[in-house]
C-alpha cells in the first residue's frame, strides 16, 4: 500500500530533519545534521518531519527493505535462503555466519540510528511548550508524534533483541552524551523488554486509533491498533524462550504474566474494530503491490506497515525484485528470486487452503508466458512481479518498486490472542474461534474436494474427457487403467482434481466424452465453510492446540519475516530444521508420507502452453503422473516435478545451524572494536 501520506515524505523529511546516515556507527548518530534542535523541535509540524525520519530507518536496503525481510529470516521450515554460491548471506542462511560477516554491520547501524533519532524526537517534543499549551488538535498532534516515536524505539530493540539477544540499551539522545556514556555494555534483554513494554503502554494511550475521527488519515502513521498489536508481540518474546549466555534456550518463571499482557492487548484490538480481516487474502497482497492506498482498504488489515519510496537504497525496498519470481524478458533476466519455498512447506497446506498459491509461486514469466518452475524452485508468491503495479514491471529492470512491507496484521492479532489464552486458560471457544477466523478467510468454499467413480465402466482404450457441470470452474482428469492383466482394464480408475473451482453452490454432475468405452460413472463433493475450521482432535488439549496455531503461523505469515523468530521463542528453530532435513530425504526418496500415501507427488506436471495471464495446470499435485496420451505436447509441456529433487543439494539446507549458538547471531566485530571491547561477544562466537 504504496504513495500515502509517510511514502511522500520519508525522503524529504530524512534529508531535511536528520540527513542521510544510515551508515553510521551505532549510537554514534549525530542528529539534525541540517536544523538545530530549536528550529525542529519549533511546531508540530517540523516535529512531525523529524518523526518521519525515524520511520525512515526501518526503510531501504538495510532494514525492511531487503536485508531484514528477505535476507536474514532464513533457512528455517518454511524457505531456503540463498545458495548459488559461498557468500555473505549463504553463510547467514546456512547458520556459519561469523562477526566480519559484510550484511550485518550496516544493519546492526541503522538500528542503532534509527533509536538515537526516536531518543532525540522523545526527549524534545514533552518539553515543546504547545505539548500542553496549545490548541487541542496541536497537543493530540504531537502527543502522537510521541507516542510514534516510543513505538518505533521499540520497534528497533525488538529487532535488535531478536536478532543478537542482549544488547546496549541507549534511552537518551547521543548529542547529550560524552563518548564515555554512550559506549555502554549490552544490557540484559528482559531490562530492555520491560522498558518497551512499559513505553508501549504509555504510547498506546498517546495514539489514536485508526480511523477514531476525520483527522486521523487511514495511512501508514502508526495508530493504537499497531502499539497494543506490538505490545502483545513483545510481550510473547518476553514470555517466551531465548539463548541465553550460558548458551541454553531458558524462559522466565513469570511467563504468564506476559501472556497476561499480550491476550489482553490482542481482545482490546479485536473487541474495538478499527481493524478486521481483508475478505480476501489475496487482495492482501495484490493491495501491497499496487497503488492501492489504506483508505481503500477499508478493512485495516494491515496494522503496522514499514513505508518504502523513493527508488533509492536508503528509502526504497527491494520486495518484488530479490524475493520474487523468475522474469525473463528478451533473454534478460529482470526478476528473480533469491528464496526458495521448502518442497516440503509446499505440500504441507491444505489443497483447498487458499493461502498456497498465494504464498508459493511454482512458476516463471519468460518472454511474457507463464511457465511452470520445477518443485526444488518454487518462490516467494507474495511479493510475484505480476502483481506489481504498474504492469510493466514484468518487463522492466528496476531495482526498486515502493513495495511496503507489513510487519503486523490483524490475523498476526487473532492467533496471538489465541496462544495467549491457551497457554493461561488452554483452549477455550474464544481462541478457537480466533484461529477458525483465520481459516475460514483462506479457505476455497463450493469446491471439489472429492470425486469418487462408483463405476468404472468399459472398453477404454484412453482416457476419457471429463466435464463438470455448472459454473465453479473446476477440472479433472481421468484415469484409465491400462495394466492387461488387472482385473480393471480398460476401466476409470479414479479422476484426479487439477483445478478444484470455486463457487460451486451444488456439488456439480460428470459426464464422460471419448476414450472409446462407456458407462463410467462418478460423483462429486464440495466444500463448505465449516471444513476449514480446527478438528477436535486439535482443539484436544492444551499441547494439540498450540501446534495447531504453530501450524497455522506457518502457513499465514510465509515470507513475511516471522517463522524463524517464533520457533526461536517455542524453542523449536532447531527442531523444524531438523524435521525439515528428515522430510526433505523421504520426498527425494519418494518414501512415507510421500509415496503411494497421501499427498502422492507426481513425477510429471504439465502446464498450458503460451499462457499470457497465469500458470494453468492440467493434472494435480497431489496423484500420480497421468498418462502422457492425456497431454498432447502441442497444447501441453511437461516438466519434471519430484525427479527435480533428486541431488537438489539439501545437504546445504541450513547445514552449519548448531543449537546453543545458531539461534543469534554475532555482534559485528566493527562494534566491540569500537567500544574497546565493553561490548562482549557471546554465544559461541569469537
Amino acid at each position: 500500500m504504496k504513495l500515502t501520506y509517510i511514502n511522500k515524505y520519508l525522503l524529504l523529511a530524512t534529508l531535511c530533519v536528520f540527513g542521510m546516515s544510515s551508515c553510521k556507527k551505532f549510537l554514534e548518530e549525530k542528529p539534525l545534521a541540517t536544523s538545530s534542535e530549536e528550529a525542529v523541535f519549533l511546531n508540530s509540524n517540523s516535529a512531525k518531519m523529524a518523526v518521519l525520519g525515524v520511520y525512515n530507518q526501518l526503510a531501504g536496503d538495510f532494514a525492511y527493505g531487503w536485508r531484514l525481510s528477505v535476507q536474514y529470516p532464513y533457512d528455517t521450515d518454511e524457505a531456503m535462503g540463498y545458495r548459488a554460491t559461498n557468500d555473505d548471506q549463504r553463510q547467514l542462511n546456512g547458520y556459519s555466519v561469523t562477526s566480519g560477516n559484510a550484511l550485518l554491520t550496516a544493519t546492526f547501524n541503522q538500528l542503532y540510528n534509527g533509536i538515537n533519532r526516536a531518543n532525540t524526537c522523545i526527549y524534545n517534543i514533552p518539553k515543546m511548550p504547545d505539548y500542553t499549551n496549545g490548541s487541542e488538535a496541536v497537543k493530540a498532534e504531537l502527543k502522537r508524534l510521541h507516542g510514534e516515536a516510543l513505538t518505533l524505539r521499540a520497534q528497533f530493540y525488538f529487532d535488535l533483541i531478536k536478532l543478537w539477544g542482549d544488547v546496549p540499551a541507549q534511552w537518551l539522545p547521543s548529542a547529550l552524551l560524552s563518548r564515555d556514556q554512550y559506549i555502554i555494555p549490552k544490557t540484559n534483554r528482559d531490562v530492555i523488554y520491560e522498558k518497551l513494554l512499559e513505553d508501549l503502554k504509555v504510547a498506546s494511550e498517546l495514539v489514536p486509533w485508526r480511523g477514531a475521527s476525520a483527522a486521523v488519515a487511514a495511512d501508514e502513521r502508526i495508530t493504537k491498533g499497531a502499539v497494543k498489536a506490538l505490545r502483545a508481540k513483545i510481550a510473547l518474546f518476553r514470555g517466551g524462550y531465548s539463548l541465553r549466555k550460558n548458551r541454553l534456550m531458558e524462559r522466565g518463571s513469570d511467563h504468564l504474566t506476559y501472556y497476561v499482557i499480550a491476550r489482553d492487548e490482542c481482545n482490546d484490538i479485536i473487541l474495538n474494530g478499527a481493524h478486521n480481516l481483508n475478505a480476501s487474502f489475496e487482495n492482501v497482497w495484490r493491495g501491497l503491490l499496487s497503488n492501492l492506498s489504506n483508505t481503500t482498504e477499508q478493512n485495516g488489515e494491515v496494522l503496522f506497515q514499514v513505508a518504502h519510496a523513493g527508488e533509492n537504497p536508503d528509502s526504497d525496498s527491494r520486495l518484488g525484485v530479490s524475493n520474487s519470481i523468475l522474469v525473463i524478458n528478451n533473454g534478460a533476466t529482470t526478476g528473480s528470486g533469491r528464496n526458495d519455498i521448502n518442497p516440503t512447506h509446499f505440500y504441507s497446506f491444505h489443497p483447498l487452503d487458499k493461502r498456497r498459491d498465494v504464498s508459493c509461486a511454482p512458476f516463471e514469466i519468460r518472454e511474457l508466458n507463464y511457465t511452470g518452475a520445477p518443485l526444488i524452485r518454487i518462490e516467494e508468491g507474495k511479493w510475484r512481479r505480476d502483481w506489481v503495479t504498474p504492469i510493466n514491471a514484468i518487463t522492466d529492470a528496476k531495482s526498486y518498486y515502493a513495495m511496503n512491507f507489513p510487519l503486523i496484521r490483524f490475523s498476526d492479532v487473532l492467533l496471538m490472542y489465541a496462544e495467549a489464552v491457551n497457554e493461561i486458560s488452554g483452549p477455550t471457544g474464544e481462541a478457537i474461534t480466533a484461529v477458525n477466523r483465520v481459516r475460514r478467510r483462506s479457505w476455497t468454499v463450493g469446491a471439489i474436494k472429492s470425486i469418487t467413480v462408483t463405476n468404472g465402466g468399459s472398453n477404454y482404450t484412453n482416457a476419457p474427457t471429463v466435464t463438470l457441470s455448472g459454473t465453479g470452474g473446476g477440472r479433472a482428469v481421468a484415469i484409465v487403467d491400462a495394466v492387461t492383466t488387472s482385473p480393471t482394464f480398460r476401466k476409470v480408475i479414479r479422476i484426479d482434481i487439477a483445478d478444484a473451482g470455486a463457487g460451486y453452490t451444488t456439488a456439480p454432475t460428470i459426464t464422460f466424452s471419448g476414450g472409446g468405452g462407456t458407462d463410467a460413472v462418478a460423483t462429486t463433493a464440495i466444500s463448505t465453510l465449516a471444513d476449514a475450521d480446527l478438528t477436535v482432535a486439535e482443539t484436544a488439549g492444551s499441547g494439540a492446540f498450540l501446534t495447531a496455531i504453530q501450524n497455522e503461523r506457518l502457513w499465514e505469515f510465509t515470507s513475511e519475516a516471522i517463522r524463524k523468530y517464533d520457533l526461536i521463542r517455542w524453542n523449536l528453530l532447531g527442531t523444524k530444521i531438523a524435521e525439515t532435513k528428515a522430510n526433505l530425504a523421504k520426498m527425494q526418496a519418494g518414501t512415507f508420507p510421500y509415496n503411494a500415501h497421501t499427498p502422492t507427488i507426481p513425477n510429471v506436471m504439465y502446464y498450458l502452453r503460451n499462457s499470457k495471464t497465469g500458470i494453468v495446470w492440467g493434472n494435480s499435485f497431489y496423484a500420480p503422473t497421468p498418462l502422457v496420451a492425456s497431454f498432447p505436447s502441442a497444447t501441453w509441456t511437461a516438466l519434471n516435478w519430484l525427479t527435480t529433487l533428486a541431488g537438489a543439494g539439501f545437504d546445504q539446507f541450513a547445514d552449519a545451524f548448531v543449537p546453543g549458538k545458531s539461534e543469534l547471531l554475532p555482534i559485528p566485530a566493527h562494534a566491540i572494536e569500537d567500544s574497546n571491547y565493553i561490548i562482549t561477544q557471546d554465544y559461541g562466537y569469537f
